[in-house]
């Protein structure tokens, strides 16, 4: 099979999607120390395992409706995004779905990769983008490593990247200017 006729076009929309992740993940780790200081950190875990940036950050989901709504809309962001890559990266393609198999001419270039192993992808496909039942199950006790399912999202990934052909992976600029994508692009 050929690359799909609007791979080119969407690749802008895909790097969005993986500029949006790495800015939200960013944006939560940075805050850390601030939620720490807060008087909402009941809401927040931080573990000492690991040393500076690189430890654990594990914040309880955001569309439940614990911590602040600030943190909500940055944790919500991270969730919707990750969702976003994992379907893109990982899932069968359904109806007009973009997948990372459109990008090569032989889709057995590209191997469906399993879930990564921190994120519940059940779970969030519950708690996020609409209402249900069994949302209300996941309470504040329920935690999303956000350091974890950022590392195993960013692997799989780069292994998309590393695959892709040198000149398929122009398509992917970035919709941000070079001073813009400094600041997502850690």
């Amino acid at each position: 099979m050929a690359i799909h006729s609007q791979a080119r076009t969407v690749a802008p929309q895909v790097r969005y999607e993986y500029d949006m992740f790495g800015w939200s993940a960013g944006e939560l780790v940075a805050r850390r120390d601030e939620f720490l200081e807060s008087e909402t950190d009941h809401d927040l875990i931080i573990s000492d395992c690991e040393h500076a940036l690189d430890r654990p950050f594990i914040f309880e989901v955001a569309s439940s409706g614990y911590g602040p709504a600030d943190v909500n809309a940055i944790l919500e962001c991270f969730l919707l995004h990750t969702r976003v890559l994992v379907d893109f990266l990982i899932k069968e393609p359904k109806g007009d779905d973009v997948s990372a198999k459109h990008y090569f001419e032989d889709e057995e270039e590209w191997t469906q990769l399993k879930c990564p192993e921190h994120l519940d992808y059940q779970r969030l496909n519950k708690t996020l983008a609409h209402l249900t039942y069994k949302r209300s199950e996941y309470g504040p006790h329920n935690l999303w490593n956000i350091t974890q399912i950022r590392r195993e999202v960013e692997s799989i990934w780069k292994s998309f990247w590393d695959k892709l052909p040198s000149e398929r992976r122009e398509w992917f600029e970035s919709y941000l200017d070079p001073g813009e994508r400094q600041l997502l692009c850690h």
